[in-house]
């Protein structure tokens, strides 16, 4: 993620934070500091905010209940579609695919939450 983008993911979430705020958490997470924040990166975000994987795991289930527009406890295609497209990526089918194939632990196709 750019700082853009989780700025505006934070704030769909209704945690609003100053560029400054930004710029803190990106110079102490951006570990291998180029300048936008992976997976691990992500979550040491909020492991050091909240100290506590609970709030980890709320926050990810909130994002994804966010983009779970059906409220089918899945992420379709689509919904992955819409989401990217809020994020500012067009992808085509193939690479919506490919990115659900690299979670897709039950092979159904869609995007499950699995919590801790």
């Amino acid at each position: 993620l750019s700082k853009e983008e989780l700025k505006l993911l934070l704030s769909q979430l209704g945690m609003k934070k100053d560029d400054r705020d930004l710029d803190q958490w990106f110079e102490i997470i951006d570990e291998d500091d180029n300048g936008e924040i992976g997976f691990d990166e992500f979550v040491n975000i909020f492991r050091r905010e909240n100290e506590s994987p609970l709030n980890l795991e709320q926050f990810l289930r909130e994002t994804f209940n966010l983009y779970d527009s059906d409220g089918s406890d899945e992420i379709s295609r689509e919904e992955l579609k819409t989401m990217m497209a809020q994020l500012g990526y067009d992808l085509t089918i193939r690479q919506l695919d490919e990115m659900i194939a690299e979670v897709d632990e039950n092979n159904n196709g869609e995007i499950d939450f699995q919590g801790t």
